[in-house]
């Protein structure tokens, strides 16, 4: 029987123990693939989990933006910490978790303002702020006018 040599791989002598060392190599490889691919499959659970968070973020602040609350709130319910959520917003969508909460606030307020059927106070309790005050700051930073201006352009664009 001939033998294969290789400068590498042992010599095999027969056709079983050929097969071992064949099964052995290939395992080791595979072996070391999969080691390789933890890195890749452990960043793509990651990937996920992250996707997942912000989702749910995004999704709270869709739902509870009418009510007071803030970050310490969303990360109890989430279970995660308030650096890692803001972190995780700032990656995927460009703005911090209150940028993003003032700005569905904003733009809901900017509705209600349109309508013209309750005063500035009713909507500022209503898009989530105790304060009037702090409304219109935020408004007025958001918008560039305060809340009265805004419905006032508004109900003359409209005329």
């Amino acid at each position: 029987m001939q033998t294969f040599q290789s400068p590498i791989v042992p010599a095999a002598t027969d056709q079983k123990e050929a097969e071992a060392l064949y099964n052995s190599i290939m395992y080791g490889v595979v072996e070391r693939m999969l080691h390789k691919q933890e890195g890749s499959i452990t960043m793509f659970c990651q990937s996920l989990l992250a996707t997942h968070i912000v989702e749910e973020a995004l999704a709270y602040i869709d739902v509870h933006f009418g009510k007071d609350f803030g970050l310490a709130q969303v990360t109890d319910e989430m279970h995660c910490s308030s650096t890692y959520l803001n972190r995780l917003l700032k990656q995927r969508t460009g703005y911090t978790f209150y940028s993003l909460l003032t700005q569905k606030r904003i733009e809901r307020s900017k509705q209600l303002l349109m309508m013209d059927s309750q005063t500035v106070l009713a909507i500022s309790g209503e898009v989530g702020y105790t304060n009037v005050h702090s409304f219109i700051r935020a408004f007025k930073r958001s918008v560039g006018i305060t809340p009265g201006q805004y419905r006032e352009s508004s109900m003359a664009v409209a005329r």
